[in-house]
Parts: structure tokens; sequence; C-alpha cells
């Protein structure tokens, strides 16, 4: 019996290494792009060497991927992986930005890997990093930037971050990761720590949007948890498939046809903080192409940090309009059909909770161009699994026979 067992470890080595390979990779770039993006010196500190550490990171997971997991592609999915990846860099060369390349890298690299094991370490080092940049700010080692709100005279504070919207937005990520790992286990407190972020960090740094998607993720993981019985199957199926499409066709309409003189545009538009007019004239001025094209996102946070004019700003808050803007319609379609077919695997495998996180992830998505980033969106790491949706429905029809 021992040597069987020593036989079955043995094999199963080889997998369990790629795996942990694989974490090792993910949360060693995640934590990069942190550094690189949202760190309060991000701005002014030297990055090629954090970019040179990524290069090599994307070259062992593309080594990750031609080595060991080509050798199991179907040929259906080795065509489809062939053509997305063809998309996206082509759209990469003609928009000349890269970051879409190496997300979906990563993504391609998350094949066979466990995905809730690599959640849990892509949280814990998360909450390390972001901890530390807020007690850095507490000690007073870095610095707490201040910034202002149009028409008001509110102060908001970045906490040891670029932004003072950054805190809030890494708050909401890592709540729809802990509670979808952990409802089910979840003690009452872990609930209450988060609405309690929540408050402290909208009274901190008057960032509204993101504290309120972490309420309602709260609400709905503790509502699961209180009434694990509660049949919600019928009104979130339909929005698991279809959320995105929705979003997205919303977004795009809108955009198009924005026009100040009509009321509920207008409205519309001054609730969202001008970002209908501001899409609208990144519409206008770039036009919409098949491959998209290089353009020089300014966000706010450049103009109060002195990196750029305010007749620069430019940024568009919209994950749909920015994915058709700078990478194209066909990026944008394949986007949209991979979001589809996660819901609809979702839908298929009962799971409840991928499903509200997929849909609140498409909505929010109208109000924020983060989504597409794997530090926010880890449930980008689950595209690899949409290809097993054909498999399950041959086995289903198998075992109907």
């Amino acid at each position: 019996m021992s040597k069987k067992k020593n036989a079955c470890s043995l094999l199963k080595m080889p997998s369990v290494w790629l795996e942990n390979f694989y974490i090792g990779g993910v949360v060693s770039f995640i934590a990069l792009s942190i550094f690189m993006s949202y760190f309060v010196y991000s701005d002014v500190m030297e990055l090629m060497p954090l970019r040179i550490i990524r290069y090599i990171i994307l070259a062992c997971m593309v080594g990750k991927i031609l080595i060991f997991d080509v050798k199991s592609y179907s040929k259906k999915r080795a065509v489809i992986t062939l053509v997305a990846f063809l998309l996206v860099l082509i759209s990469a060369v003609f928009s000349e930005s890269r970051n879409l390349l190496w997300i979906l890298i990563i993504v391609i690299a998350a094949y066979k890997t466990d995905f809730k094991r690599v959640l849990k370490y892509v949280l814990a080092s998360e909450l390390v990093l972001v901890g530390l940049f807020v007690l850095l700010c507490v000690l007073q080692i870095t610095p707490d930037r201040l910034y202002g709100r149009s028409g008001s005279d509110v102060i908001r504070h970045s906490l040891g971050f670029r932004y003072a919207t950054y805190l809030g937005l890494f708050l909401f990520s890592i709540s729809c990761g802990w509670f979808y790992l952990r409802w089910k286990k979840a003690k009452w407190y872990e609930f209450l720590i988060f609405v309690v972020l929540s408050l402290v960090i909208y009274l901190l740094t008057d960032t509204r949007f993101e504290p309120f998607c972490t309420i309602i993720v709260v609400g709905f993981f503790g509502l699961r948890r209180l009434l694990p019985k509660l049949k919600i199957e019928g009104a979130i199926n339909f929005l698991a498939k279809y959320a995105v499409l929705i979003a997205a066709v919303f977004s795009v309409v809108a955009v198009i046809f924005y026009n100040g003189d009509v009321p509920v545009l207008n409205k519309m538009n001054s609730v969202s903080s001008n970002r209908l007019s501001l899409m609208n004239n990144a519409v206008m001025e770039h036009g919409i192409s098949f491959f998209g094209e290089p353009i020089q996102w300014v966000s706010i946070s450049e103009v109060y940090n002195g990196e750029a004019e305010a007749s620069e700003f430019n940024a568009v808050d919209n994950v749909y309009v920015r994915l058709i803007l700078n990478y194209g319609i066909l990026v944008f379609g394949l986007f949209l059909v991979a979001q589809y077919l996660l819901g609809k695997k979702a839908v298929e495998d009962k799971n409840i909770e991928l499903q509200f996180i997929l849909i609140l992830i498409a909505f929010y998505s109208i109000l924020s161009p983060r989504m597409i980033e794997l530090t926010f969106n880890y449930f980008l790491m689950l595209y690899p699994t949409i290809g097993l949706l054909g498999i399950n429905q041959k086995k289903k029809k198998n075992e109907k026979k």
C-alpha cells in the first residue's frame, strides 16, 4: 500500500509543482502591478526594474503554457486560445498598449489550476500590501496626499495610495474574493469588519461607489448565510448570462447618442460625475475601429498630482467604452463572449455566488475601467474553465442515454 501511495504522490507532483509555480507568478505579477500603479510613490519611483521582473514572470508563464499545458489541449481549445491570443496581440500592436496582452497570458496560464487555492494566495498578498501602504501612511513614513472634490470643501485622504479612490477599490475587490471563498464559514465579525471599513473609507476618502458596492457584497453573502435555502436562482440566472451584454449595450448606446440637451441624459451625466460627456468626447475624438488605436489616458489623479494639465484630462471610466476605443471592436466582442460563457457556466454549475459576482462586476464596470485588471477582477482567471462547457454537456447527454 505504501509503495502505491508513494507512486501516486509522485505522479501528482508535477501538477502540484506547476500550480505552485503559477501561484508564485500571479502573486508576484499582481504585487508588482500594485507598486507600479497604485502606491503613493508610483508616479515618481523608477519602474524599469519592476517592469523587467514582470517580463521575466510573463516569460515563465509562456513557458508553462508551451511546455506543459498545450500537451493536454483539445483541438478546439487550441484553436480558440490561439485566435484569442492573436486578436489581442494585433490589438496590442495597433493600440500600443500591452496591458491586456499580459493579462491574457496569465489567464491562459491558469489552465488546470485550482482557482480557489490561487485566489487565497492572491487575497493574502493584496491584504498584506494594502495594509502595509496604510500603515506606512499612518506612521507618516509615506505621505497622505490630500485631494478635493469640485464644488465642495471636502478633504479626501489617499492614505498611502496614489489617489483617494484606490483604497475603496481594493476593499471592494477583496470583499468579492473574500466572501466568495468564505461565505459558508465566515464569522459574523467578518461581515461587520467589511461594513465598518466601508464606512471609515467613505468618511476619510469621500469615495462613495466602491464602499456602497462592498456593502452590497456583504449584504448578499450575509443573506445567503442566514437563509441558505432561499431560492433566488430564477432571479439571477438570466442576469448571470446577460448582465454583461445589457451593461455593454447600455454604455455604448448612451455614450454614442449622448446629448446634453436631453433632460434624461443630462441628469445621467450629472449623476455619473460627467462621465457620459467625457466618454462621448473620447468617442468623437478617437472613433471606433476594429483593432483600436493608441490613446494616452489622463486620469484625474495625474491632474491633481501635477503630472498633466486639466485640459488633458480624458479619462473614460467605463470598461466597455474603453475596450472599444483602446483595443477595438473585435477584442471588445471577445471580452463580451468570454464573460457571457463564464456566466453560462456558473448557471450550469449552479454557482450562485459566482453568478452574483459576475452580475455585480458587469454593472460596476459601467462606472469604472478597473475590472479588466487582474489586480481587481480575480475571476478573469476562470476563463480557462469555459472550455469545459462542451465536455460537461457531453457527459450529461451520455448519462441520460
